[in-house]
């Protein structure tokens, strides 16, 4: 090593690494924060060392890496956003991640929870790549795009909330069939049903605008709504109207 030049070093361990012969301690270039749960990855290896991309990560966490090892045959993967290139993928909706890969005598796979792996569509060279736990050899340079296919999540709860005189209520279907959007009032007595009928996978709103079945304003206080879904457990939550 020479004074004044940069210098890195890929490690799969979390220990500091220590230079003995300077004395010196190398500066990590990221930390790594563990995920509320498991994440599916995107990995790589050449035999001798293997490399992975977390998908999923949200935008405000990625981390950049640091530039390309030098020599082409060191084993090198990377997801560029903007040109730079990050150690995870973030969870965006709209046009496929471009994904680097560096080394030799390559193999790709995807692997992690089948639920949410399932999101995620690998494409090699213009053709959908493996399933799940699956390896491919790759050749370094290959075009590689990682597209998230899921649905965003809805958000918590309808908004505004405190509202008056409307609220937007969302809900999201991840396959399509008959869904149901019902108000309830304090006594479980139904106040009005909202929505009844097919709707198509995707994010999905409707809006109260504090009136009965028969149009009539109701009072101030707090009402539920529940929403009925083909594939997934029923959903109430609480709203308040305050006129």
């Amino acid at each position: 090593m020479h004074p004044g030049n940069g210098y890195w070093a890929y490690t799969t361990e979390p220990d500091p690494l220590l230079l003995p012969r300077q004395g010196l301690l190398a500066k990590p270039v990221r930390q790594t924060v563990a995920a509320a749960e498991p994440l599916p990855t995107l990995w790589v290896t050449d035999g001798r060392a293997t490399a992975g991309l977390a998908l999923g990560v949200p935008v405000e966490d990625l981390v950049e890496m640091p530039p390309l090892p030098p020599a082409p045959e060191i084993l090198d993967l990377r997801c560029l956003v903007g040109g730079v290139g990050y150690y995870q993928v973030p969870a965006t909706p709209g046009a496929p991640v471009p994904v680097r890969v560096q080394g030799e005598h390559l193999q790709l796979w995807v692997d992690g929870p089948e639920e949410t792996t399932a999101d995620w569509e690998v494409t090699i060279d213009g053709v959908v790549g493996p399933g799940t736990g699956v390896r491919v050899p790759v050749t370094a340079g290959a075009p590689i795009t990682v597209a998230w296919t899921g649905v965003p999540p809805a958000p918590p709860g309808n908004f505004p909330n405190p509202f008056n005189p409307s609220t937007t209520i969302p809900f999201v279907v991840h396959s399509s069939g008959v869904v149901r959007v019902v108000v309830y009032d304090m006594l479980g007595q139904q106040v009005r049903e909202l929505v009844h009928g097919q709707r198509e996978a995707g994010r999905h709103t409707v809006v109260w605008d504090g009136r009965d079945g028969q149009g009539r304003e109701v009072g101030n206080g707090v009402y539920f709504y529940r929403v009925e879904r083909p594939d997934a457990a029923p959903v109430t939550r609480k709203m308040l109207l305050l006129r």
